[in-house]
């Protein structure tokens, strides 16, 4: 559970949030002071805004909620027109407005995005994971130089929303792309689960090792194959291996000793 917090200073007022779209941007409504009205906020980043403060000033609209955000960042309302009658409002991001949209990228808006796509070929760049042409790491100080923020996770080539599940995604860093993480208790045994983990899911583990060559730690003591005092004595932990000096065939894990002494 994230708390999104809200648009006063001290805190001490209430916020609904109202949508939240692929991309983690959440839309809402918030107090501004003790016994305030409200006003539609933005959220994103870990960061909330006033959306009256990214629209263009002197519309004579004063935006009271926003209730659902779509996959391009658009996000409708309600609000108070210029004539003062309650209306119904749609908002279109716009490069420019200081945050990277979810339609934006270094390429059709650097500014917010973070890179350079004029003047000389040369020296075009677009920061973090670069949509645009010649993508730079966030190392480069072009990236993080002026206050600009920078981040290339999930790696470069991946798009955490494009719902496609790849390169370093996974359920932890992108549940959008790749469901999910496991939840043990839901009755499903998932990847990642077993009974050492989630025996609600996977079933209770036997009592003791069940193979001693299967590299698994089949009753959960902490103790795989010969490590475990259940392989004491089973020919797998005990049989000499290749080339091992030996005097009779039984002593090998090959079962033949060889004229020179030797396991085959």
């Amino acid at each position: 559970m994230t708390d999104l917090g809200d648009l006063s200073a001290t805190g001490d007022v209430v916020s609904w949030a109202q949508d939240i779209n692929d991309a983690g941007v959440v839309v809402g409504f918030s107090q501004v002071s003790t016994g305030s009205n409200f006003e539609a906020f933005v959220w994103e980043g870990d960061e909330m805004r006033n959306l009256n403060d990214l629209i263009p000033p002197g519309t004579g609209w004063l935006l009271r909620q926003a209730h659902a955000i779509n996959s391009l960042g658009q996000i409708v309302g309600e609000g108070i027109a210029p004539g003062g009658q309650v209306r119904g409002f749609v908002l279109t991001p716009a490069c420019g407005n200081g945050a990277c949209d979810p339609d934006e990228d270094c390429l059709s808006c650097p500014q917010d995005c973070n890179g350079k796509q004029s003047g000389s070929p040369n020296k075009r760049f677009c920061c973090g994971d670069g949509d645009g042409q010649d993508p730079v790491d966030c190392s480069d100080s072009r990236c993080t130089s002026g206050g600009l923020a920078c981040t290339d996770q999930p790696a470069p080539g991946t798009c955490c929303g494009d719902s496609v599940c790849e390169g370093p995604e996974d359920s932890s860093n992108c549940s959008n792309d790749c469901g999910a993480p496991p939840l043990c208790g839901d009755d499903v045994c998932d990847a990642g689960e077993d009974p050492c983990t989630c025996p609600a899911d996977c079933g209770i583990s036997p009592a003791s090792e069940t193979s001693c060559t299967n590299n698994v730690d089949d009753d959960c003591d902490g103790a795989v194959d010969c490590d475990d005092q259940d392989c004491d004595g089973d020919l797998a932990c005990t049989c000499l291996p290749k080339n091992a000096a030996c005097t009779l065939d039984a002593e090998c894990c090959s079962g033949d000793c060889k004229a020179n002494g030797r396991c085959r």
